[in-house]
């Protein structure tokens, strides 16, 4: 970790436009690294980005969707941070929201209509909040999960995203409904 810290969250991304891998992570003391992958004899990775997020603190999520090279992130701080990914695998800020009483503890990208959206969901408050990113409209909208969350993860072809809920089991719900489909032990 040195002095970066330890790290707390991070992701593989491919840009379509890209045949390479990059690797995005985040710290306790709350830098994003990007790290690209330089083809040769031998794959290796070589930093390319490093920076604190606004209202800096531990990165506590990070979410990238290929089709528009667009990488979210969380902090302790409650804040939400959406970023352009450039082809060398550089961070472009979009914009930076902090919502309030909403510790976000995973991230994954949504879809209602022709909207976009950055799914947060809460540390300790079992709840979603999906954030449209269409700029210039932003808004929040909040619906509670009723169970905490760990790590998330969601398939938008299959309309279904998986939560870890430490006090019941992994939790399979609905992106049409926000009904809870199966939960397993």
């Amino acid at each position: 970790a040195g002095n970066r810290g330890a790290t707390t969250a991070l992701a593989w991304i491919r840009r379509e436009d890209e045949p390479d891998d990059g690797l995005i992570y985040g710290t306790a003391s709350g830098l994003v690294v990007c790290w690209r992958e330089v083809s040769g004899r031998e794959t290796t990775f070589e930093e390319s980005y490093c920076a604190k997020l606004a209202n800096p603190g531990e990165i506590t999520a990070i979410a990238f969707e290929s089709g528009s090279n667009h990488l979210a992130v969380s902090n302790r701080n409650s804040v939400v941070s959406l970023f352009r990914v450039g082809p060398r695998i550089d961070l472009h800020p979009l914009f930076s929201i902090v919502i309030k009483n909403h510790i976000p503890k995973a991230l994954a990208f949504g879809k209602s209509g022709e909207d976009k959206e950055i799914h947060t969901f809460g540390l300790y408050d079992g709840i979603i909040l999906p954030t449209i990113y269409l700029l210039p409209y932003f808004g929040i909208m909040l619906i509670n999960l009723l169970c905490s969350s760990g790590n998330v993860t969601a398939n938008l072809r299959r309309g279904v995203f998986c939560v870890d809920d430490p006090s019941q089991g992994t939790a399979l719900y609905r992106y049409s409904s926000w009904d809870r489909v199966r939960t397993y032990p």
